[in-house]
């Protein structure tokens, strides 16, 4: 079995629509040299010396109440197969390759875990050629955004007329991912003012409120979703007369 990637260029006008597609074994020729795995981010950190105290303060939370990290980085190698077709040589594949990859910023899937995307700039690194003949290598490195990416939008409707309606929000029924992320609210058929209120202890965010009187498409920056922990904690209550579209773009480490 090979083990391929999927390298794919999000269209800047239709973000959901890819202008092009391409698997690194029945387009580019390549197969993995074992089973590819992207490196996980390095933790974020912020140690302090005390001046007369053993060991040091570890602040790496203080601000947000939650791990942070940096990009993943590291490299992809690959085997280039043999096969080039009439007229084609080496160089040929190599230009192909580089022409669809380097310095872009791309989605990465792997066919070994295809509900999630990672999204990030890549390069091509380098290509070796043996002397006894044998097939040649290449490596393309990536420098990807810390969490990796649902396939999928998680989206939630919520009409209300007068009463509060809440809905809970949890890692354990796939609606959430650990990585922080601002929802979006997509308010409708507004006939009285709408009250969007969310509670999520993890986050030390307890009953953010924002009112809204139209229809519109908000975000608000003091309201985040997550389930770092997995505590099934976080709520968003909905009173007034309307509809509300919560749209939510989840993450995972």
């Amino acid at each position: 079995m090979y083990h391929s990637v999927n390298f794919s260029l999000p269209d800047p006008i239709n973000p959901s629509q890819y202008r092009w597609e391409k698997n690194s074994y029945s387009d580019f020729h390549l197969v993995s040299d074992g089973r590819p795995v992207i490196s996980m981010p390095s933790p974020v950190t912020n140690y302090i010396e005390v001046p007369g105290a053993s060991g040091r303060l570890d602040m790496s939370e203080s601000l947000t109440n939650y791990p942070l990290y940096s990009d993943r980085e590291g490299s992809l190698e690959f085997i280039v197969l043999n096969d080039y077709g009439p007229g084609e040589t080496w160089a040929d594949r190599y230009q192909y390759i580089a022409r669809h990859i380097h310095g872009r910023r791309l989605e990465l899937s792997l066919e070994d875990d295809p509900d999630y995307f990672y999204e990030g700039r890549f390069a091509v690194s380098g290509w070796e050629s043996p002397s006894d003949g044998g097939n040649s290598t290449i490596s393309i490195d990536y420098t990807l955004d810390t969490y990796k990416y649902w396939q999928r939008l998680v989206e939630r409707t919520i009409s209300v007329s007068g009463a509060t309606t809440s809905m809970s929000f949890s890692y354990d029924n796939l609606t959430l991912g650990t990585m922080p992320t601002v929802p979006t609210f997509v308010v409708r058929n507004v006939t009285s003012d709408i009250t969007i209120t969310v509670t999520n202890p993890e986050l030390l965010i307890h009953n953010a409120q924002h009112v809204v009187n139209h229809a519109a498409t908000y975000q608000f920056q003091d309201i985040v979703l997550s389930d770092m922990d997995r505590c099934n904690s976080c709520s968003v209550s909905i009173a007034g007369s309307g509809t509300v579209d919560i749209l939510i773009r989840n993450g995972d480490l």
